[in-house]
């Protein structure tokens, strides 16, 4: 099956009008990626000899907290995917909504940080190959 038939289409209009609910949403995911970064360092740097010290209370605590974060990453992507769009990375809060342009199935190409969707690409061009909408 297609894009066109798996998912819903997007008029640019709806893209946009869901720009400042993805913005909270992104933001709030940048922000739990972050911290799951951290604390998978933090439990990294922790050595055998630190887990089996007083440590390991701590390193128990940043695992329960990590299966927390990997939960609440999913829930967040699963908010947004299930309007149909694609995050495509998280770090820059890249997104891409199915839409028409002409008869063919594109992607509106979409990061966090930019005031509207200025840019397409092929679904199989991915952001290097972003065109401007004009």
């Amino acid at each position: 099956m297609g894009v066109a038939q798996q998912q819903s289409l997007f008029t640019l209009a709806e893209a946009t009008a869901l720009l400042p609910w993805l913005r909270v949403r992104l933001q709030r995911l940048q922000a739990l990626k972050r911290e799951h970064d951290d604390t998978v360092r933090r439990l990294a740097g922790m050595t055998p000899a630190m887990r089996s010290n007083g440590s390991a209370v701590l390193g128990a605590q940043l695992e329960t907290r990590l299966d927390t974060l990997i939960q609440e990453i999913r829930d967040s992507l699963l908010e947004i995917t299930d309007v149909g769009v694609e995050v495509k990375d998280i770090d820059t809060g890249l997104v891409d909504f199915p839409a028409l342009r002409g008869s063919r199935v594109v992607y509106l190409c979409w990061r966090l940080g930019e005031e509207t969707i200025g840019y397409w690409h092929e679904l199989d061009a991915g952001f290097a190959g972003r065109q401007p909408l004009d």
